[in-house]
């Protein structure tokens, strides 16, 4: 009686072990995927729709651009000064947290200044473009330059 128990035993594992595996390749097969939210970041996009323009409109939208990469280059430099008093303010051998609150309340003006200057020049530059420049730029803005959705997900062949 006690190897006809154990037989049972082995054959609901075995049957539980091909049934796991059975259903692992079938959904690695199946094509079925849940949608991912698509996600608009216009910083992927700004750059990448001038190489796909005409010269002329690359030419036209360039100092635009330009425009808006020395601002946030210049607001870049403060962001990350106040990210050094940050870093100051945390490892400090003695604990301050008025110089902690201090430096993160100066982050958060830097780094909201930088949005700010960021909007204004991605509103200068969409309204210059056309819609269908337009409609390229939120294609841009949903895929990576590889072609790869933001988290690194390649979009669905059927989408």
């Amino acid at each position: 009686m006690s190897s006809n128990r154990w037989l049972v035993v082995a054959l609901i594992l075995s049957l539980g072990i091909n049934l796991g595996l059975a259903g692992f390749f079938l959904g690695r097969a199946s094509t079925f995927e849940i949608p991912a939210r698509e996600v608009m970041n216009p910083m992927w996009g700004v750059s990448r729709i001038l190489r796909d323009l005409p010269a002329d409109r690359r030419d036209a939208l360039r100092p635009h651009y330009r425009a808006h990469m020395r601002a946030a280059r210049s607001q870049a430099g403060e962001i990350h000064r106040a990210q050094q008093d940050l870093r100051k303010a945390l490892l400090a051998e003695s604990f301050d947290a008025a110089a902690l609150d201090s430096s993160l309340d100066r982050f958060r003006k830097h780094l909201h200044a930088s949005q700010t200057t960021s909007q204004s020049a991605f509103v200068t530059l969409v309204a210059s473009l056309t819609p269908g420049e337009r409609a390229l730029l939120v294609t841009r803005m949903q895929h990576s330059s590889d072609g790869r959705r933001p988290g690194g997900r390649r979009p669905h062949p059927s989408r």
